[in-house]
């Protein structure tokens, strides 16, 4: 394979806003006004926001911003932004930031982000630049379109908003649609596996033949291991993923336990308020039992590691990784097999003259496809249509049930705290309103949609998806699917410890550390890969590393 980049870098170049002859350095347009907009380098890139600038230019494109210049310019630059800003942003160029790894309400609490509420609060049909409503758009304001547990996280104790959010993101197993059709993987109605596309399929882990999303999948952890078995029996390889990161396999983990134990007991881990009903007391394989609730706070929350969604989350890694035909140790356990090399094997995989299995399933994020983007050009540029991302088909599998009785409970996703965009405190007064304009843009149904249609996933933000459903790739329309059927657990919270120690209680490989005979593990996958640790040791561990003592001198003002 070529390097992707080479693909990648085409792709951004002709999604780029066209820049006139009279520009200066660095494709500057001295006749217009330029807004510097800063996107995250990584994972989803920047093409729906070169998509949309090039709309937000047009719109403007008649409006002097300044004298002697008539329309605006949006320079879209690319770095790793994360709260490392609160020593830097004062002095940067970039005035609007989108999807960022930093924190919006640690940075405003600094003084350091422009106050948006008027976006939050003025119809969509309001114009900042112009000051003019227009009666025949959507009236509808920005803070009723998004969820009100994001609403409530973005507002500040006195009422003021500085931050908006960016794609809905978590972690899960991507499945093969394509070749779980060509080889009848899905289970069926009447028991066994189908024999052909056309047989009843069963209701799948939501026990709902009419949610169609899911049926023929696997209800429970022992039909996916069954699933497993037919897929070794066809000479092929279950599951992958990238050696050199195991906290793809940690967040899968904890994707595990939030379909588990559910969006209120998962909650807990980030809001630290309320009664904690799944506590594990002891553990015989798979019997489980349940201790008394406790009520959690920000001073007891070690205890949520006798959570019962993290034991049953082990109990499905170690059977995973005791099974060495269920997947590739050499890739999954080498430092030099990265997330993008598991993503260029798992689609190559298709084709035997890359001399690899063919596999079934990859752990990743719901962003992996746009990730992937250039690989899917290179195969599609050779092998044809069929090697497309419009065409290959993938999804993300609503995980399977731990025991039969949660069977008929909706999938629960656990989204992740990361992707705030904010308007930098040092922008000039005149920009401020073509800023929040931007910002504004970004809540329309058009862009919405734009942003689903190019990155196949979905920002939280309600949105009509008239009939665009499908020109979506086969990716987007399963991210779709999820938005609608499927629960959204978050980890965004208000809690005075996720806003001070964010990156500690979500980032995946803070999440697991056990304590065994002595030793501290990271990775629960290299723990039972190399060191043969099995689930219960490794649930005993989490308890007994995280005792109230390690809490508090880590968690030193809750």
């Amino acid at each position: 394979m070529k390097k992707r980049l080479t693909v990648f870098a085409l792709v951004l170049t002709l999604l780029m806003p066209c820049v006139a002859c009279s520009g200066g350095g660095d494709g500057i347009d001295n006749t217009k006004t330029q807004l510097y907009v800063g996107v995250y380098d990584g994972g989803l890139g920047a093409d729906s926001v070169y998509a949309m600038a090039k709309r937000f230019e047009q719109k403007y494109a008649e409006h002097s911003f300044e004298e002697g210049k008539t329309g605006v310019q949006v320079k879209v630059l690319m770095n790793t932004y994360n709260n490392g800003l609160e020593n830097t942003i004062s002095d940067m160029t970039e005035e609007v930031f989108i999807g960022t790894s930093a924190n919006a309400n640690y940075l405003a609490r600094k003084g350091l982000l422009t106050d948006i509420s008027d976006v939050y609060e003025k119809p969509l049909n309001y114009d900042f630049v112009t000051g003019e409503t227009d009666a025949s758009e959507s009236d509808v304001k920005p803070k009723d379109k998004i969820r009100s547990d994001l609403k409530y996280y973005y507002r500040d104790e006195e009422g003021k908003y500085y931050g908006f959010p960016g794609a809905t993101t978590f972690y899960g197993l991507v499945y093969d649609i394509d070749l779980f059709e060509q080889e009848n993987l899905y289970f069926a109605k009447d028991g066994g596996f189908v024999k052909s596309a056309s047989d009843a399929r069963s209701a799948g882990p939501d026990g709902k033949l009419e949610t169609e999303y899911d049926n023929g999948l696997p209800a429970t952890y022992e039909q996916f291991f069954e699933l497993c078995d037919k897929i070794v029996s066809l000479g092929m390889t279950p599951v992958m993923w990238g050696g050199t990161v195991q906290e793809y396999v940690s967040s899968f983990l904890t994707a595990l336990a939030a379909d588990n134990d559910g969006k209120e007991q998962t909650e807990l881990n980030y809001n630290y308020d309320g009664l904690a009903t799944t506590l594990v007391s002891g553990v015989s394989g798979d019997n489980v039992e349940i201790g008394a609730s406790e009520q959690i706070s920000a001073r007891n929350g070690y205890k949520l590691y006798k959570q019962e969604g993290r034991y049953r989350a082990l109990k499905f890694l170690e059977r995973l990784t005791s099974n060495p035909s269920y997947f590739n140790k050499n890739d999954a356990t080498s430092n030099a097999f990265g997330n993008t090399d598991a993503q260029d094997a798992f689609l190559t995989s298709k084709h035997p003259e890359f001399n690899r299995k063919r596999t079934a399933m990859l752990i990743e994020g719901n962003w992996w496809g746009a990730e992937a983007r250039g690989t899917f050009l290179e195969l599609s540029a050779e092998y044809g249509d069929g090697d497309s991302m419009e065409t290959r088909r993938f999804g993300m599998l609503p995980l399977p049930k731990a025991t039969a009785d949660k069977v008929g409970e909706r999938y629960t996703f656990l989204e992740r705290c990361v992707g705030d965009g904010f308007v930098n405190g040092n922008i000039a007064e005149y920009k401020k309103n073509l800023a929040k304009s931007f910002v504004q843009f970004m809540f329309t149904d058009e862009s919405c949609v734009e942003y689903l249609k190019i990155n196949s996933i979905c920002m939280p933000i309600e949105f009509d998806i008239g009939d665009e459903y499908s020109s979506l790739t086969p990716w987007g329309k399963n991210m779709y699917d999820l938005k609608e059927n499927a629960v959204t657990a978050t980890m965004y919270s208000r809690s005075k410890i996720m806003q001070n120690y964010s990156t500690d209680l979500w980032y995946s490989p803070n999440l697991w550390l056990s304590k065994i005979g002595g030793t501290t593990y990271t990775y629960p996958s290299f723990a039972m890969i190399n060191n043969g640790a099995s689930a219960k040791t490794y649930f005993d561990g989490l308890s007994a590393y995280w005792t109230e003592d390690t809490w508090k001198s880590k968690f030193t003002d809750i």
